[in-house]
């Protein structure tokens, strides 16, 4: 006797089929306006917090971070460049550019900020949210030794630096500093730190950085070619990295020059 014989199984659908089937399925116009709508939110959201981290200065963008700023100036009003600016009780310190002019950004609504510059007696002040603007008068310091180095510094005088290539060499430079040797070498000055070791020894000398000043004024490639020690080697790059742009010339792909930083 014949016995009808079972349908065979159909295969229920995979995972993928059905992922398959759910993607081919169109999309209410509802779902995918207010999916729209929050993306351009989105969008126009995180566009917003841009704009506010350029615009520095405006509080209320970014609760909690302070913006101060000032001018350092001699005693006849005029400005001084590249003085140092070292907020009290921390190892955070920045300068003034080559106008005096300063800012610094702090999450503290309140700052004691040491300002000193070569030849000028160091001067503390206080800055506050109330008042985050000031213009800060260094007075001449009266020993002999601090009023020569408050006057222009001659390289060959006091090898405080040096560099290969000069204005006194060429008509102009190949690279130097935006602002000229000149103010550069009070930067130097103003914003060296002394190892510790050195305050303990008494170790005394130079280091010799040379760089590469790429077309775009960054410096890169730093070499020690002259070594007074691991931490003076250290600090002699940091100081040239982290200080004022340089400008190149006559050049295309970069130029190699010189510094030395006498501690």
């Amino acid at each position: 006797e014949d016995k009808a014989k079972p349908a065979p199984a159909q295969a229920s659908p995979g995972i993928a089929d059905q992922e398959s089937k759910k993607e081919m399925e169109p999309v209410s116009p509802s779902v995918a306006a207010r999916e729209k709508v929050v993306l351009m939110n989105e969008t126009e959201a995180n566009k917003d917090f841009r704009a506010a981290k350029q615009r520095p200065g405006i509080n209320e963008k970014m609760p909690g971070v302070y913006y101060y700023t000032g001018q350092v100036k001699d005693s006849e009003h005029k400005p001084l460049p590249f003085a140092n600016i070292a907020i009290k009780h921390t190892q955070k310190t920045t300068y003034s550019d080559a106008k005096g002019n300063f800012k610094v950004v702090s999450g503290d609504s309140t700052l004691d900020v040491d300002i000193k510059s070569v030849g000028y007696l160091t001067r503390t002040i206080h800055l506050s949210k109330d008042q985050p603007s000031q213009e800060v008068v260094l007075l001449p310091a009266r020993t002999a030794k601090a009023k020569t180095l408050a006057k222009p510094i001659e390289p060959e005088e006091t090898d405080s630096t040096e560099t290969k290539v000069s204005a006194e060499d060429l008509e102009k430079p190949n690279a130097e500093p935006r602002d000229g040797f000149a103010a550069y070498q009070f930067y130097l000055l103003n914003n060296v730190r002394i190892p510790a070791e050195a305050k303990v020894s008494g170790i005394k000398g130079s280091v010799d950085v040379s760089f590469q000043v790429n077309d775009n004024g960054r410096l890169s490639d730093f070499k020690i070619e002259r070594s007074l020690g691991p931490s003076f080697d250290k600090e002699a790059i940091r100081l040239i990295r982290e200080g004022p742009p340089w400008v190149l010339y006559n050049s295309e792909t970069g130029i190699r020059t010189k510094i030395t930083v006498t501690f």
